[in-house]
This record gives C-alpha cells, sequence and structure tokens, in this order.
C-alpha cells in the first residue's frame, strides 16, 4: 500500500530497517470501491503522466481522496523544484499502475478506465500539506472530485452513519488498501495492496491505524486511500463495511515504520460532503444526479424500504445505480466550472 503522507514526506528515503505495509495483492473483487489517481501534466516541454494517490468512489460520479492529493503543481514545485502545467487528474480502478512512476521508463497511455475529474474542491478549512503533522489534529485534509462521466461499473464506497461511527473504538480492526509503497526499499509502487490491521488512539476528527510497528501500515503513496470498518449497525443485507477513514500522513518523523499512519475520519465531514454533492447537482458542476433530491448528498448506507421517485430500493454497494439508469433516469449535468476561494478548482 501507499500513504502518501505530507509533501514533505515524499521527499525523504524511509527506514531500511522495517517492512512499510506487510500488505498483500487482495484477492480479485476484494477492494471494487478503491481507486488510483494519476496526474497528467506538461514539464519540460513534454507531457507526463504519474501515479499520484490513491482514492475511492463514493457516488457514481464522485471520488474521495486527501486534500493534499489535489496539489500536484504544489508538490512538484515544493520538493522537486519543478513546475506543472495544465495538471489534470484521472481516477482508475486498475490494480497495476506501475508503469505511471518517474522510474519506469515507459510513456503509457492513461488507462482505458481513466475518467477525468474536471473538479477538484478541497474541505475550505484546508490550508495545506505543510500543515499535516503527526500524531493526532485537526488537519481537514479531504477533498472530493468531480468526474466527467460518471461509473456505473464500480460498486461504491459507503459512508458511515454518525450513529455507526460513534461506535469505533479503539483496537476495531480495520482494512486498508492502496497503490504505494509495500517495502522499506521499493518507493511506490503503483500496485494495488490491502491488509487488515487494528485502530490506534483517536480523535473526533483522525484516527490511527497499525499502532505498532509489526503492524500493517498505511506508507507513500496510500494518501487519499480508504480506511475500511465494520458496522455493528448495519442494515440486514446491505453489507458490514464502511469508509470510516481517508489516508492522510504519518504518525511520526520515522514515516512509516514504526507506528502506522493517521487517517482522516470521514464521519467528521458528512455535514460538508453532503453539501458539497448536494449544491454540485444544485449548480450543474455534477456529470450525474440521482433523481431523487434526498439521495443527491451522500449515499446511505440503505436505500428506503420505499421507493422513491419511481426507484426500485436495492443495497447500496451492489450497483443499486443500475436500476436507476436501466429505468432511464440518470441524467449528465455539468456547467461552467469556476475556482473559487472555497476550495474548488477546476482541473
Amino acid at each position: 500500500m501507499f500513504a502518501l503522507l505530507t509533501l514533505a514526506a515524499l521527499a525523504q528515503e524511509p527506514s531500511s530497517e522495517h517492512f512499510i505495509l506487510h500488505g498483500d495483492a487482495p484477492p480479485v473483487g476484494a477492494v471494487p470501491e478503491a481507486g488510483a489517481l494519476i496526474v497528467q501534466a506538461s514539464a519540460f516541454g513534454l507531457t507526463i503522466k504519474l501515479f499520484y494517490c490513491s482514492a475511492s468512489l463514493i457516488a457514481p460520479d464522485v471520488v474521495l481522496t486527501a486534500a493534499h492529493c489535489i496539489e500536484p503543481e504544489r508538490m512538484a514545485r515544493e520538493q522537486y523544484g519543478v513546475e506543472l502545467d495544465a495538471a489534470e487528474l484521472y481516477f482508475t480502478r486498475q490494480p497495476d499502475v506501475s508503469a505511471f512512476s518517474l522510474t519506469s521508463g515507459e510513456r503509457p497511455e492513461l488507462p482505458p478506465d481513466a475518467a477525468h475529474a474536471h473538479l477538484a474542491i478541497a474541505h475550505p478549512d484546508w490550508v495545506g500539506a505543510t500543515n499535516l503533522i503527526g500524531p493526532l489534529g485537526d488537519n481537514y485534509d479531504v477533498a472530493v472530485l468531480f468526474l466527467d462521466r460518471p461509473r456505473f461499473d464500480q460498486p461504491l464506497a459507503v459512508l458511515p452513519t454518525a450513529a455507526e461511527a460513534a461506535l469505533l473504538t479503539q483496537g476495531d480492526p480495520v482494512e486498508l488498501a492502496g497503490w504505494g509503497q509495500q517495502n522499506a526499499d521499493s518507493g511506490p509502487t503503483g500496485q494495488l495492496r490491502w491488509a487488515h490491521t487494528t485502530v490506534g488512539e483517536m480523535s473526533a476528527t483522525e484516527l490511527q491505524t497499525g499502532p505498532l510497528a509489526t503492524d500493517p501500515h498505511i506508507c507513500f503513496g496510500d494518501s487519499g486511500g480508504p480506511t475500511f470498518w465494520s458496522s455493528p449497525l448495519a442494515a440486514p443485507g446491505t453489507g458490514p463495511r464502511r469508509q470510516i477513514g481517508v489516508t492522510s500522513h504519518t504518525w511520526d518523523d520515522t514515516g512509516c515504520a514504526n507506528a502506522g499512519g493517521v487517517s482522516t475520519r470521514v464521519d467528521f465531514y458528512l455535514d460538508w460532503l453532503d453539501q458539497t454533492l448536494r449544491d454540485g447537482c444544485a449548480n450543474g458542476t455534477r456529470s450525474w444526479c440521482d433523481p431523487d433530491p434526498l439521495q443527491q448528498g451522500v449515499i446511505p448506507p440503505r436505500v428506503p424500504e420505499e421507493a422513491v421517485g419511481g426507484c426500485t430500493s436495492a443495497p447500496v454497494g451492489v450497483g443499486w445505480w443500475l436500476v436507476v439508469v436501466a429505468a432511464g433516469m440518470g441524467r449528465r449535468r455539468r456547467g461552467a466550472i469556476a475556482v473559487s476561494a472555497g476550495g474548488e478548482r477546476g482541473w
């Protein structure tokens, strides 16, 4: 896995004494909600494409990631002295994007399933990756990407309700997923890995994963990727897995070696996420919106029992949106994209 921690951390060499993740290649279909981010930009007169971060799909046209993952230009400028022009982000669920690395020697085309993110929105209180510090803090390291076209071929990551998240406790088992660094000597690989570990310390806004040195750890390149947790309140037939976290930063200055990493707690930002998704439907910047206004924000863990707006009830995460598409109720909405001071940027 890969834990993109801070921009400064990207330039550091991790400890050579520990495996960073202790992760494995997941069975086929184990983490279908997750995806990798690739940045395409101009530099030195060339067009470059690089694997950049991890992420997850939370609506057919909305990707959830870390706020520092939508700042490739800042990272390149501050850490490498390279100016990127016309940077664009793409979301793909390909399990291997290792060809999109600085060391691969290849110049591949984008994956065939790559979906362009035409708008990136960071939390308005995010102030930049240089503010990311461990162990726990209020960093607002969360962002969403609006895709040019919805993805109906991929299950969605289900976010927890506030009532579910209130039951999260230290020591709970969690799953980690990401495309980043697998061991101390490799650097981010661009190959999907996952692992099972436990929750360490928690605050209202962040949680530690893999508190022991021998635990699986998120590491460089996993930033923006999901932390999954099983909800004790899951409704029958819907599945218990919830995305409780978004990989954010290291726990201490040893990188990923000794004390795991820190994930942004999704439940703390549910209101902001819900309003951001609804605003995207209202102003036309989303490419797809459920015809039912009640379903245009954060998708609840369970679709209501009663059919709403002609939609048949179906469990989230098993293709409920296909019912909408099949009924001819999907729609494409786009509008002019403006850069604003509220954390939005168009790609």
